[in-house]
Order: structure tokens, then C-alpha cells, then sequence
């Protein structure tokens, strides 16, 4: 799998008008993916405000998102601090994470133990952004 999670989030914000629409999208991958549904909607739940900056972070640096994906993966065990000691340039993210440190760490092991469920959550257009406005759990 060369693609990643998050490279596919910046997607989700230019939905075609032919497919369907992310409440399908996302009852459909709630269906295939329930325990990893049932996280994601309990850690945005816990953390209405960190998800929310978190998402809309991701829509709008697909690349970034993807490169923190992939250290995620290859760094089991690490949280968001030693990801920014390698990339002191990431201040927008380094401020979402200071502010909502928790919720950040959660949310890279949430994408840890689901990989296959995360990226194919990201692959329905508009999914992820709508499980982050919390309409779907």
C-alpha cells in the first residue's frame, strides 16, 4: 500500500457530485470497520475540539498528515513530541498538539491499531470530515 491514511484526507474537501454522500460513505465503512468506528467516534466524543482542529489541519496539509501517518507506523511508542523534535518546522501542528496533547497521541494510536480501517475511511470523500463534525456516532 503506497498510499497512506492521511494522504487521501486532503481529498475529502472536493467531493464529487456523482458519488455518494459521505453519510453513506461513512455508514458503509462503519459497517466494515465497527470496533475502529466505535473509537474514532469515542475519542471525538472525548475530544470535540481537538478532533475538530486535527481535521481540518489534515484537510489542509494531505502531504504533511501523510509523513506523520508513515512515523506513526514506523515509530510505535512515540507520541507527537518526538515526532516535532524531527520536524521543528510543523508550528501549526506543534500548536494543535501542544494545546490538546492527549487527544493528539490518541489519535496517532487510534490510526496505529487501524490501519486498513483509516485508509479506508479516507478513501470516501467527505468521511472523515464528517465523522469529525461528530454526525456520525
Amino acid at each position: 500500500m503506497k498510499r497512506t491514511a492521511f494522504a487521501l484526507l486532503a481529498a475529502l474537501f472536493f467531493a464529487c457530485a456523482h458519488e455518494a454522500k459521505p453519510k453513506e460513505q461513512l455508514q458503509s465503512w462503519n459497517q466494515r470497520h465497527p470496533e475502529a468506528a466505535q473509537e474514532l467516534c469515542a475519542w471525538i466524543a472525548q475530544h470535540p475540539r481537538a478532533s475538530d482542529r486535527l481535521m481540518l489541519w489534515e484537510g489542509h496539509n494531505g502531504a504533511r498528515a501523510e509523513e506523520l501517518l508513515r512515523w506513526a507506523t514506523a515509530n510505535p511508542g512515540y507520541g507527537w513530541q518526538s515526532f516535532l523534535a524531527q520536524h521543528r518546522d510543523w508550528k501549526d501542528y506543534a500548536a494543535i498538539a501542544a494545546q490538546h496533547p492527549r487527544a493528539a497521541n490518541q489519535f496517532l494510536d487510534w490510526a496505529r491499531r487501524n490501519p486498513e480501517a483509516a485508509q479506508d475511511l479516507l478513501e470516501h470523500d467527505g468521511a472523515l470530515r464528517f465523522a469529525g463534525k461528530r454526525r456520525a456516532c
